[in-house]
């Protein structure tokens, strides 16, 4: 699959100092990224989903070159052209690809030439950017460069995600930065207890307008129909999601999706990903939290009985709160509805 995306034609114009100040913002957040961690840290692959970070920095270069450089500087002279198959994921018109489980079985290239073809390719980058480009060009070339920006944020976001499974993985439980834990620890308490917020609902769009740069996923513009829903005016904590757990959470089926309940089956799951009750912080946002845990936590206790009536049910876990919310912000109820359920971020009521 290829990035599509959609620019204004009032965006066509010569590269700014502006977009090239953000092109050099991106690419040195990249590397601050990684400022915490070993050349150890950066080789290690963990599973086949896992990418080693020294990997992310040499990819998202590569993407550079090979769609920006390539294509757009004639005299540009590549860094080294076995790279192509190296780096590659799965862009299938540019070449061959290594398999992705493969990733953290090589001990070449070296980080310090990682950073080197870092350094090879955003020069010839600035050396693009002062050019005065004929105008014909200037369209696929702002498109390929938004393109790259935004790819190389994607993979800033996967750098973190990754990282976190290999250093989860490691007995000696090392933490990204010194201090993380610590920090967790002083997160202050809620002030307030959570309550709903109303939503009317009706006929929306969404999906991009075409008027700024979208993904291809983020279009066609359509309209979609919603009813009448409530979100919660916070953020479940650690301390409410291990009530859940307490209560048996992980070890009733009726309250997971099939998948879900299957992938807590496979894996073993008792607990969100990464979690370590001494480690946490009861007030704190409960995150990493899988969507099959939201809808569980989500649900109401399932009756013996059988299926809903109308008679409010249980909510899972330990909640709701003994002060109800009041009956301007509650949800509506219905006959299956449960009376409350436990505010999270994600929870649509209908």
């Amino acid at each position: 699959t290829m990035w599509i995306s959609s620019m204004s034609s009032s965006s066509m114009e010569q590269p700014s100092q502006g977009f090239l100040r953000r092109l050099h913002q991106v690419r040195r957040r990249t590397l601050a990224l990684t400022e915490p961690l070993s050349i150890e840290d950066q080789r290690a692959q963990t599973m086949a989903l896992v990418s080693p970070t020294w990997w992310h920095l040499a990819h998202t270069t590569w993407f550079f070159e090979a769609l920006v450089l390539a294509r757009h500087l004639p005299a540009y002279q590549p860094f080294d052209p076995g790279f192509d198959g190296l780096l590659n994921s799965y862009y299938q018109r540019l070449g061959p690809q290594l398999p992705r489980e493969q990733r953290g079985t090589l001990s070449r290239p070296t980080l310090a030439r990682v950073l080197s073809y870092r350094e090879h390719v955003d020069q010839a980058l600035d050396e693009l950017m002062q050019q005065d480009l004929p105008e014909t060009e200037l369209p696929g070339l702002l498109m390929a460069l938004e393109i790259a920006l935004h790819h190389e944020q994607q993979h800033q976001e996967l750098i973190l995600t990754d990282i976190k499974h290999v250093l989860a993985s490691n007995p000696l439980r090392p933490a990204y930065r010194p201090g993380c834990a610590e920090i967790e620890k002083d997160t202050p308490q809620r002030p307030n207890s959570p309550r709903w917020i109303n939503f009317d609902g009706g006929l929306f769009e969404i999906g991009s307008k075409g008027d700024r740069f979208s993904f291809d996923n983020e279009g066609p513009r359509h309209p979609v129909f919603l009813q009448d829903f409530a979100l919660a005016s916070d953020l479940v904590t650690c301390g409410e999601f291990i009530e859940f757990i307490d209560d048996g959470g992980y070890h009733q089926p009726l309250l997971w999706l099939d998948l879900g309940w299957q992938w807590l089956q496979n894996e073993g799951w008792r607990a969100p990903l990464y979690w370590e009750r001494r480690l946490l912080a009861a007030s704190a946002p409960s995150i990493p939290t899988s969507p099959s845990a939201i809808s569980a936590i989500s649900r109401p206790t399932p009756s013996p009985a059988g299926p809903a009536t109308d008679s409010p049910q249980k909510p899972s876990g330990r909640w709701p709160p003994k002060t109800a919310p009041s009956k301007e912000i509650s949800p509506k109820q219905s006959a299956s509805t449960p009376a409350y359920s436990l505010p999270t971020p994600l929870l649509i009521v209908p």
